[in-house]
């Protein structure tokens, strides 16, 4: 498991992390000010991982919707139409207190698992 962070300052990073990738768990702040820095933080993602050679539709990814407790967070609705027009796994998450942590990490654990075994898991 590794970090990116969204930030561009961060691209060749990224672009080393994401060699040989098996599963993606997109970090979204659900913040309404925050919208901007996550929609260029995904398509910097996109961008990196076709340089690297990967399909974005084809590589097991799971949305977390983070800081979802406070009150200028967007609903989840709002999040979902922005964010997931592949209709992956996604969950409402308060990483303060580990609420949705653990669901995500779970799941993206089965996805990837599932792929590396050919898609029959």
């Amino acid at each position: 498991l590794y970090t990116i962070p969204g930030q561009t300052f961060y691209e060749l990073s990224r672009q080393f992390i994401l060699k040989g990738v098996d599963g993606i768990v997109f970090v979204v702040d659900s913040q309404a000010e925050r919208m901007e820095a996550n929609i260029e933080s995904f398509e910097s993602l996109k961008k990196s991982l076709e340089k690297q050679g990967y399909d974005i539709a084809k590589v097991p990814l799971v949305f977390q919707y983070n800081k979802r407790d406070l009150s200028s967070s967007l609903s989840i609705q709002e999040l979902q139409k922005t964010f997931n027009a592949m209709n992956r796994p996604y969950f409402g998450a308060t990483a303060m207190s580990g609420e949705g942590v653990m669901d995500t990490l779970q799941c993206i654990s089965q996805l990837v698992i599932k792929e590396l075994k050919g898609g029959n898991a």
